[in-house]
């Protein structure tokens, strides 16, 4: 199972590509993928991956608003130098 992140980011691929509306459920989703032959979740982030796609995921730091700062401070260096 994926968690609802993942599978929102494939969703939202899968919109953009126009093989799915944002009204599509899991099963039409489903079905989709293999109807087009895409690569399995777990194959298609690594994929993406070996492509240079940097994935960041917030959760692994961020717990509250009360923390937001500290977290901003901490992100702030790295996403500078990502992108410079």
């Amino acid at each position: 199972n994926l968690s609802p992140t993942l599978r929102n980011v494939i969703k939202g691929v899968m919109i953009h590509a126009g093989h799915v509306t944002a009204q599509s459920n899991v099963g039409e989703l489903r079905r989709k993928i293999h109807d087009i032959s895409l690569l399995n979740p777990l194959d298609w982030f690594q994929h993406t991956i070996e492509s240079g796609v940097l994935w960041l995921n917030t959760s692994l730091t961020y717990k509250d608003r009360e923390s937001m700062p500290a977290h901003a401070a901490f992100w702030k260096p790295f996403i500078r130098a990502l992108i410079a």
